[in-house]
């Protein structure tokens, strides 16, 4: 099951909707294999250009910093998401928001000046 999620996930045509439920579809494995699964599957949707907001907004939430980070520079992510991680603790976090393509530049720009 997990090679038919892998290759979901991982095509560039595939829908929200499918992403949507790759990610928060019930588990295949049980213990440590299952939580690995899980995570590098949330990493892969999370850098994928038709990630659900809805999704990217419980990644940018979440308390994994890598996690973090891919939502933080992904363009679907919605600009106020976007705009509260430019204040996320982890410079690397702020600095993938700061990076994403969807962010406005008097943004980006209001951004560079703070970290200066």
């Amino acid at each position: 099951m997990f090679y038919i999620r892998e290759a979901a996930i991982t095509n560039p045509n595939t829908i929200p909707e499918t992403l949507r439920q790759t990610v928060q579809g019930p588990a295949q494995t049980a213990g440590l294999k299952h939580w690995l699964t899980d995570y590098w599957l949330c990493r892969t949707a999370a850098v994928h250009p038709a990630c659900p907001p809805d999704i990217l907004i419980r990644f940018a939430r979440s308390n994994d910093l890598g996690l973090r980070r891919l939502a933080a520079g992904n363009p679907s992510l919605p600009i106020e998401q976007t705009q509260s991680l430019l204040r996320d603790l982890d410079p690397w976090v702020a600095q993938a928001a700061a990076d994403n393509p969807g962010l406005p530049a008097y943004l980006r720009a209001m951004w560079q000046l703070t970290t200066r």
